[in-house]
C-alpha cells in the first residue's frame, strides 16, 4: 500500500479506529482472562490473587496488536471505499485499482479523482464501533475487577473461600428416615415404640425388653445383652428380637448341687435298717463339724447385744432371735 503518498490523513483516520477496535477486543480478552484466573484462585482458597491481574494484563498487552495486524488493520482500499461512501462514487477505490495503469484515460481518472479528493475533509470519515463490543467490554471488565477483589478479600480472610461459599447457599438435602423395628419372642414384651422411624444419623427411642411372669430376657437377635437399648447414630433399617427363656431352664443340670438341702453322695448315712447310726449331714460344715457347735458362740453373743442395746424395736428383737433358733 501506498500509504500516505495519495491520502495520509484519511488513512491516519481509518487506522486510529483500527487500533481502537483492536484495544477494545483485547480488553475482553484480558478481563475475561483475569476473571476466570481469579474464581480458580477463589474456588481454591488460593492467596496469590494478583496472579489474576498480571495475566490480565499480560493478555491485554499480548491481544491488541495481535487484533490489529490479523483482524482490523486496514488497506489502501479499505480506506479508499471510506472515501467514496463521502459521495465520491468509487473515483477512489478506482484510482487505487488502476494505479499502475499510465494509459490516458487511467491518467484522467486520477486527476479527476485527486480533484474531488481535495474537496474532502479527513473528519467526515465517521468512527465506525460496534456499540456491542463496548458493552461486552464494559461487563468484563466490571466481572474482571469484581472478582479480584472478592478473591483478594477472600485471601485475607475477610471474606469465604469459592468451596465454603457454595456450600452455604447450597440447598440442605431431604432428611432419609429409616424403619426400625423392636420385636419379641415368647414370654415378654416391648416397652416402648417398638416400632421407629428415625431420620438417618439419629438416635433411636428408649425400648425395654421386659420377661413375663416365670421367664426372664437373655439377647437381642443382634448380641446385644442389655434388656434396655437405645441405638445411636442410625444408619440402615433393622429389626431385631428380644429373646426370652423360661426361669427354670436358666439352670444347668451340673450347678443343682449348690443348694443346701443337696448331700453329696459319698456322705449318704447308712440305712437305719442296717444298725448305723443317724447323722444329720445337712447340718455338718466341712464334712465333719457340726454347725451347732460353730454358731453356740455367735447365738450368745448376739443376745448379749440384744440384752444390752435398747434401741432395737421389739419386732426387729423377735425377728432375730426367730431366725437364731431356726438355726439352732
Amino acid at each position: 500500500m501506498n500509504d500516505g503518498k495519495l491520502f495520509d490523513k484519511y488513512y491516519a483516520r481509518v487506522k486510529r479506529e483500527s487500533l481502537i477496535k483492536s484495544a477494545v477486543c483485547a480488553v475482553i480478552v484480558g478481563f475475561a482472562v483475569n476473571f476466570l484466573t481469579a474464581f480458580i484462585a477463589w474456588m481454591v482458597y488460593s492467596k496469590i490473587f494478583w496472579l489474576s491481574i498480571v495475566l490480565g494484563v499480560a493478555a491485554i498487552a499480548a491481544f491488541v496488536p495481535i487484533f490489529y495486524y490479523k483482524k482490523f488493520r486496514p488497506t489502501t482500499k479499505d480506506v479508499a471505499r471510506r472515501i467514496d461512501r463521502l459521495g465520491l462514487e468509487e473515483r477512489i477505490i478506482t484510482m487505487t485499482e488502476l494505479e499502475k495503469d499510465e494509459s490516458y484515460i487511467a491518467m484522467r481518472q486520477r486527476e479527476d479523482a485527486k480533484r474531488k479528493l481535495g474537496a474532502v475533509d479527513a473528519k467526515q470519515i465517521r468512527f465506525r464501533f460496534s456499540t456491542a463490543a463496548a458493552v461486552v467490554a464494559a461487563i468484563c471488565a466490571v466481572l474482571g475487577v469484581s472478582m479480584t477483589t472478592v478473591t483478594t478479600l477472600s485471601a485475607q480472610g475477610a471474606l469465604p473461600g469459592g468451596g465454603e461459599f457454595i456450600n452455604s447457599i447450597k440447598p440442605e438435602e431431604p432428611p432419609v428416615y429409616l424403619s426400625v423395628s423392636y420385636l419379641a419372642s415368647e414370654g415378654g414384651y416391648i416397652e416402648g415404640e417398638a416400632e421407629q422411624i428415625v431420620a438417618e444419623g439419629e438416635d433411636s427411642v428408649l425400648v425395654v425388653a421386659t420377661a413375663e411372669e416365670g421367664w426372664r430376657f437373655e439377647r437381642w437377635s443382634d448380641g446385644v445383652a442389655e434388656a434396655s437399648r437405645t441405638d445411636k447414630n442410625v444408619k440402615k433399617e433393622f429389626v431385631v428380637t428380644a429373646r426370652f427363656v423360661r426361669v427354670e431352664e436358666s439352670l444347668p443340670a451340673e450347678e443343682e448341687g449348690d443348694f443346701p438341702d443337696d448331700v453329696p453322695a459319698e456322705n449318704q448315712p447308712s440305712s437305719p435298717g442296717a444298725g448305723g447310726e443317724y447323722i444329720d449331714y445337712n447340718q455338718v460344715l466341712d464334712g465333719e463339724t457340726h454347725y451347732r457347735t460353730v454358731y453356740e458362740e455367735y447365738y450368745k453373743w448376739v443376745m448379749e447385744q440384744l440384752s444390752s442395746d435398747g434401741k432395737l424395736t421389739p419386732e426387729q428383737r423377735e425377728m432375730i432371735e426367730a431366725y437364731f433358733d431356726l438355726l439352732l
